[in-house]
């Protein structure tokens, strides 16, 4: 595990691998949305862990327009993207909420792919679950789906989560190396095709603000009410204009198998990746 302040670490590390080895590096930001702890259900019912998946030269070039934007309505480069925050500091600023989403769009008609799992916490409350056991079967099946995308699109990945406390980044880990040493057997994945892709797991701490993570911010609140409008529970013409905004481009985001696709490992494993699944209990 290794944990780092500096977002250059991040091209450090893009331009070892890629000097190393003759694949394309995907970098892997993730975030969560919400608590996990199941108790909290009435309040928070949702859990939600996203992961934002690009190459080197996607990131730079979002994160020099998303700096030209901060800069126009937030006045300055240094300027922090939290959903929660954003709508109170447009309105600080006197700018449009719809101009700001407007040009947002722009920036973000770049080629990345989003990945989210979520949580029912009431249905995981009355299952018994804990903290820790949310946490085990969020990242055992994020881990899940992005190794399974990584060997069928023949990439390697470096993994950036935030730091948090020592039980939780503990069970990062381990989620992380269950699949470096066991494989997947469902797919005939062995734990040496994992270890030629899944290679490198960081640790990041809060200051280090990197695009990828205030974009996995940015999305995750939209996993959850993409699963409250297919339950029913929330209509999409309720969502403020933002949001709506938002939702559309996670649905555009989300990996989809591809149709015409011959080669026959990866045919036996596009149908298993779930970009955006939501947690038997």
């Amino acid at each position: 595990m290794i944990y780092i302040h500096s977002r250059e670490y991040i091209s450090f590390i893009f331009n070892l691998f890629s000097l190393e080895f003759k694949y394309e590096i995907l970098l892997h930001f993730l975030d969560e949305h919400g608590s996990a702890d199941p108790k909290t259900y009435i309040t928070d019912p949702c859990f939600v862990v996203t992961a934002i998946l690009c190459n080197q030269k996607t990131k730079d070039i979002l994160t020099d327009e998303l700096d030209i934007l901060k800069l126009e309505y937030f006045g300055k480069k240094s300027y922090v993207l939290h959903r929660t925050e954003l709508l109170v500091d447009l309105k600080m600023e006197n700018k449009k909420i719809d101009s700001f989403m407007e040009d947002l769009q722009k920036v973000l008609n770049k080629t990345f792919v989003i990945f989210q799992v979520l949580v029912d916490k009431e249905e995981a409350f009355k299952r018994g679950w804990v903290t820790k056991t949310v946490y085990r079967r969020v990242y055992r099946k994020l881990f899940e789906n992005i190794t399974k995308y990584s060997i069928a699109k023949n990439v390697r990945n470096i993994i950036f989560v935030e730091a948090s406390s020592v039980n939780q980044d503990i069970i990062i880990y381990q989620n992380f190396f269950h699949f470096i040493a066991n494989g997947i057997d469902t797919v005939y994945i062995t734990h040496e095709d994992v270890k030629l892709h899944l290679t490198s797991l960081n640790f990041v701490t809060k200051i280090n603000n990197d695009t990828g993570e205030q974009l996995a911010d940015l999305f995750s609140k939209s996993g959850k009410h993409k699963s409250l409008i297919k339950e029913g529970l929330l209509n999409y013409k309720d969502l403020k204009s933002f949001e709506q905004v938002l939702l559309n481009i996670l649905e555009e985001k989300l990996f989809t198998c591809p149709k015409n696709c011959i080669d026959k490992r990866k045919v036996k494993i596009y149908p298993t990746i779930n970009s955006f699944e939501i947690l038997s209990i």
